[in-house]
């Protein structure tokens, strides 16, 4: 979502308009106009863009930065990191090491196709037959 406005930007309506419950962060930059620059006073900032050809740069270089950042986060995941750097990963204190125990356990269970809860048991998973 690109867009270019004389009005002030609602912080607010701009986390919920990018917002996506399949990511873990929405990273922001704010910036804003210093009081004075090289000693003297800095009343406001004024700039001027042909609005349509910027919007469309923006568009490509967004598109350019997903497309890096799926083969970035693919490649990653393929080379095996994921687990160096899970594995490298240190509790903090005791309650943070029975999470993490837990979590690292389900996790193999998982993969094993068993249902959460039922480690013991070694019931497996319902998986709904493929389309």
């Amino acid at each position: 979502m690109f867009e270019i406005t004389e009005s002030a930007i609602n912080l607010d309506s701009l986390l919920a308009a990018v917002g996506d419950s399949s990511a873990g962060a929405i990273a922001t930059f704010l910036g804003t106009t210093r009081a004075s620059n090289r000693g003297r006073k800095v009343l406001r900032l004024e700039y001027e863009a042909y609005a349509e050809m910027a919007v469309s740069e923006f568009e490509k270089i967004a598109a350019e930065a997903a497309r890096r950042y799926d083969k970035a986060q693919h490649d990653f995941v393929k080379s095996g990191k994921v687990e160096d750097q899970a594995g490298q990963a240190q509790p903090h204190d005791a309650a943070e090491a029975a999470e993490l125990g837990k979590a690292e356990q389900a996790g193999k269970s998982h993969s094993k196709g068993e249902a959460p809860g039922d480690l013991r048991s070694g019931r497996k998973l319902h998986q709904s037959p493929r389309k």
